[in-house]
């Protein structure tokens, strides 16, 4: 398991791999973090044994990996170097894909940005013919939840 891992960081509906067999529990945060559990913890929510198909884990659906991705926090300098016109555009259709409220907390850094949404927002910048990347205030290294 990753020494930067902090149980405590991750939300109490996160769902749990109790598959001792499974071959690919090393990597797979869900295994790693049923592992980790203090004692404390009294329970945790885990995947239905129904949903594991194979026990050495090759085609799990619930498979998350123990790698962290880079989010994107704080999306203020987003439309900093791009012609107001096209800035009024793309801010119109990232509020249409995320929603009002999300696109709020995002601008407030309540939320930040998954790598599926950056690549989103990417091609929402690319069909403007806009070259420069999207400017996020930060990337941070996090764990891909869902």
């Amino acid at each position: 398991m990753k020494a930067n891992i902090d149980y405590n960081d991750f939300p109490k509906r996160f769902v749990h791999c109790l598959n001792e067999k499974c071959t690919r529990g090393e990597e797979c945060l869900r295994r790693q973090m049923a592992l980790e559990a203090p004692e404390e913890r009294r329970s945790f929510t885990v995947v239905n044994p129904k949903h594991i198909h194979s026990e050495n884990g090759e085609n799990c659906t619930q498979f998350l990996s123990v790698e962290p991705k880079l989010f994107a926090k704080g999306i203020k300098k987003l439309f900093d170097k791009i012609p107001h016109k096209e800035a009024l555009l793309l801010k119109q259709q990232i509020l249409n894909y995320l929603g009002r409220n999300t696109y709020y907390r995002c601008y407030r850094e309540e939320r930040m940005l998954s790598p599926q949404e950056q690549e989103y927002i990417q091609q929402l910048f690319l069909q403007q013919n806009i070259k420069e990347p999207p400017q996020y205030e930060e990337l941070v290294p996090y764990y891909q939840l869902d």
